[in-house]
């Protein structure tokens, strides 16, 4: 990539990043303040559509900001998708505001109805004239312009062998933060479920360092089975991970009752250095 160019290159101008031209053509050089934000977002990915007839379901891909301590962000969504727990009156609209370690998090959803899985989520800053910020915060507005990142919903996947599982989906890409999860889930036949006495599933991570339980460090779980529809069971799991990389997860049934097995592969990245955040954690 080639470097970006500065003020002090002009008269001998760098071809590549960091020019601009305005509507008469005339070529300039970006500041290099503006050439990048220091907000950034990761949204993870192939979570299932929403599906209405299951009001306990509540599937989401996870927008994780991160940007100046105590920024206020507005979250909006585009192409049908919306918010969990929105502003009022606004379904594809959220105010956050980032926290003491400069970070915030959202959950953005797609109706099955609608037409496209990719959607656009995209965070800016937003002071309100009711807003109270220090001097850090509006300083910080000079660099911390708006950020976009698409949230890809993928359909829920099944196995024309199993008898028991009826479809499973989950999320990737989550930030490698301990905390952001990655989120299984499994539907199984409710009838065969009640009938076989089967409360619960059995998943284990078979490879990589992903854990259900970050302070335990258990890389096995067994999720509850709850009825979603009067057809469909449901088991869900969260996933966390400290350290960037995929894991793979086998999802089975106690006691091989059914002999039905889904691999899951979840992924998580790291997430990015708040520099701001390292001064703070530095002079304490």
């Amino acid at each position: 990539m080639l470097p970006i160019a500065t003020k002090n290159d002009l008269g001998a101008v760098k071809i590549g990043a960091g020019l601009q031209t305005d509507d008469a053509g005339t070529l300039s050089v970006v500041d290099e303040g503006s050439a990048h934000s220091v907000m950034s977002m990761i949204v993870t990915y192939g979570s299932p559509r929403a599906d209405p007839s299951m009001a306990t379901w509540l599937p989401a891909n996870i927008v994780s900001v991160y940007g100046p301590p105590g920024l206020p962000v507005l979250v909006t969504v585009t192409d049908g998708a919306t918010l969990v727990d929105p502003d009022p009156g606004s379904a594809d609209m959220k105010s956050l505001q980032l926290s003491a370690r400069g970070t915030a998090q959202a959950q953005v959803q797609l109706a099955a109805g609608s037409g496209d899985r990719a959607v656009s989520v995209v965070a800016a800053p937003y002071i309100q004239p009711a807003d109270v910020v220090g001097a850090e915060v509006l300083a910080a507005l000079a660099v911390a312009g708006p950020v976009q990142c698409p949230a890809f919903f993928y359909p829920t996947m099944h196995d024309a062998s199993w008898t028991f599982f009826e479809t499973f989906g989950y999320t990737r890409g989550a930030p490698s933060d301990g905390v952001t999860p990655c989120v299984v889930t499994v539907f199984v036949d409710f009838l065969s479920a009640k009938d076989s006495d089967i409360t619960k599933l059995q998943m284990q991570v078979t490879s990589g360092d992903a854990v259900f339980d970050m302070d335990k460090g258990s890389q096995t779980a067994a999720p509850a089975i709850i009825q979603a529809t009067q057809d469909f069971g449901m088991a869900t799991a969260n996933i966390y991970s400290a350290s960037p990389g995929g894991s793979t997860i086998e999802v089975s049934v106690p006691n091989d009752v059914f002999p039905d097995k889904a691999l899951v592969y979840v992924s998580f990245v790291a997430p990015p250095v708040n520099e701001a955040v390292q001064h703070v954690s530095e002079d304490v």
